[in-house]
């Protein structure tokens, strides 16, 4: 396979962030390790300030992966004027990046939603004839409910107009697929590209403990996640384990959603059989997991469920541990309930818990079931497999925009057949 350079541009944390950041950083890992070359560039500061920073050097490398923060600080400034300014000074350095490394660029993943980036990084690739690509995890304003007839009028020229800009569209799931083939122009294409992991990285071996330990990792939410969904269900077994804990790991995404979840806990007289561990660092989550009696994940029906695909399934199946999962979205085409995961119904508090008992009460059969669910993961998700799908993507598009080239079927088509190939 001939190699692939790529740069990404972003405003993901990195290299300590949460799942677009770990899906990025798993791309360009790929790619490198398949002999190609990746570079990640963040074009304004992530960091809320200097005392809850995650993140703070202006440049270097992580686990092979070179990245910068082109606007020259992770730490956002609280000065209106800085913050532009920093922007602008982002957005100026990435160009001189892409610019400059124009003979050795196959292509530009933009990962940002902000349309006046799109269209200015769209129009430099093409000027520089540079594939620009765009990474579609998440249905387009589903956290945005449009209020006025503006916002209604804004979102639908939006989803009319804008991903046309782009050469390629990397999506996570088949219902994602599906919205963008008929938003994207006809040169373009899409590659379905599900959740990655590293299965070395969930490897493990488990610590020897008579704890039995419940665990989910992700945003603090009901709509979401169904994270009070999930306390709710382990209110129903806890009692009839003593050395039975929940680990929520995770923030709220809004000023509430973390105080909610203690309340309940709360109010269920369980707030001791529950630690809030909050943002934890990559190496304690990655021996959480691996220890984890259960890994759980309550997703309620919705929106967002029905076109995305949680990146936590992935690494939860890389541990090889039992995995219990509401049937929404993309679930049913990669698991089977008593199979490779516990699936059940969606919104269904007793449904979950009859599943934790289950599996509480069945460890050997759930360890079995485990198992298969990390074949899986192996067989679907690893990212060394997917970087080079990402790769040939990239070759192919080269050659159908080449002015000798001859452009083959799209992977609008093409992948359906493709991804099936991956379950």
């Amino acid at each position: 396979m001939d190699t692939v350079n790529i740069k990404v541009l972003c405003w993901e944390p990195y290299p300590n962030g949460m799942a677009c950041s770990m899906r990025l950083h798993n791309y360009c890992r790929g790619i490198i390790l398949a002999g190609g070359d990746a570079q990640i560039l963040i074009l304004r500061p992530t960091e809320r300030s200097a005392e809850s920073a995650k993140n703070t050097r202006k440049c270097g490398r992580h686990e092979g992966v070179e990245y910068e923060y082109t606007c020259g600080a992770t730490i956002r400034s609280g000065s209106f004027i800085k913050r532009r300014w920093l922007e602008i000074k982002g957005i100026a350095r990435a160009t001189i990046s892409v610019v400059r490394g124009k003979e050795r660029t196959d292509a530009v993943l933009l990962v940002t939603n902000f349309w006046p980036y799109i269209a200015y990084f769209a129009l430099l690739c093409k000027s520089l004839g540079i594939l620009c690509l765009q990474e579609k995890s998440e249905f387009p304003f589903n956290n945005r409910t449009p209020r006025t007839l503006i916002d209604r009028v804004y979102q639908a020229i939006y989803k009319r107009y804008v991903y046309r800009c782009f050469d390629g569209l990397l999506v996570i799931s088949h219902p994602l697929q599906e919205f963008f083939a008929s938003r994207i122009r006809k040169t373009a294409q899409l590659l379905l590209v599900p959740p990655i992991v590293d299965p070395a990285e969930f490897s493990m071996k488990r610590d020897d403990t008579d704890e039995l330990t419940i665990v989910y990792c992700g945003t603090l939410t009901q709509k979401k996640d169904g994270v009070l969904t999930l306390i709710r269900a382990f209110r129903e077994v806890c009692n009839k384990y003593d050395n039975l804990r929940l680990y929520v790991v995770g923030c709220g995404s809004g000023n509430n959603d973390e105080e909610e979840s203690r309340q309940l806990a709360r109010e269920f007289r369980i707030e001791d059989r529950i630690i809030f561990a909050g943002y934890i660092t990559r190496e304690r989550l990655r021996r959480l997991v691996c220890d984890a009696s259960v890994l759980a994940l309550a997703k309620p029906t919705g929106l967002q469920a029905d076109y995305c695909f949680p990146s936590k399934i992935a690494e939860y199946l890389a541990t090889g541990n039992p995995v219990i999962v509401t049937d929404t979205g993309e679930i049913s085409r990669y698991l089977k309930d008593g199979v490779n995961a516990f699936v059940t119904r969606p919104d269904d508090t007793a449904a979950f818990a009859e599943k934790l008992q289950f599996v509480l009460s069945n460890p050997d059969l759930a360890r079995e079931v485990g198992k298969r669910g990390r074949e899986v993961a192996l067989g679907a998700f690893d990212y060394r497999i997917q970087a080079k799908r990402i790769m040939s993507f990239i070759k192919e598009l080269q050659t159908s925009h080449s002015p000798r080239g001859e452009a083959g079927p799209t992977h609008t088509v093409r992948e359906k057949s493709q991804s099936r190939e991956l379950i």
